[in-house]
């Protein structure tokens, strides 16, 4: 009876561990998308912000699986990032944005075509 006793508080502390670090592993994921999402962010503001011709090429990370969309509704625009569950928006400067639902692993150019950002793949 003991030493069933203690395999069973050695299996618990060991599914306990193995739970905890699964945990972690899914919040440095998360930041890893709000850190793509953030650099979506970034590109389509200094787009914006220099000007009518002014482009940039962003190549979207392939090592993680989730979801990016950029919107543009209601005199607003955002990136919305998705992960399982979670899901992030950062807002964008721009309100006159293409949307574009982007790819995992895609390569992109964004560009400023007098006023309205757009987006193609490369």
């Amino acid at each position: 009876m003991f030493v069933t006793l203690m395999f069973l508080i050695i299996a618990g502390s060991l599914i306990n561990l193995t739970s905890s670090a699964m945990n972690r592993t899914e919040t440095g994921t998360l930041g890893e998308v709000r850190m793509i999402g953030e650099r979506i962010a970034r590109t389509v503001n200094t787009v914006h912000l220099n000007g009518n011709g002014y482009s940039i090429n962003l190549t979207m990370p392939d090592n993680i699986n989730y979801s990016a969309v950029v919107n543009s509704t209601n005199n607003t625009a955002s990136v919305k990032m998705q992960y399982g569950a979670n899901n992030i928006t950062i807002r964008l400067i721009p309100t006159n944005v293409q949307s574009v639902i982007m790819n995992n692993g895609q390569r992109y150019k964004v560009y400023n075509d007098n006023g309205t950002i757009r987006f193609s793949a490369i």
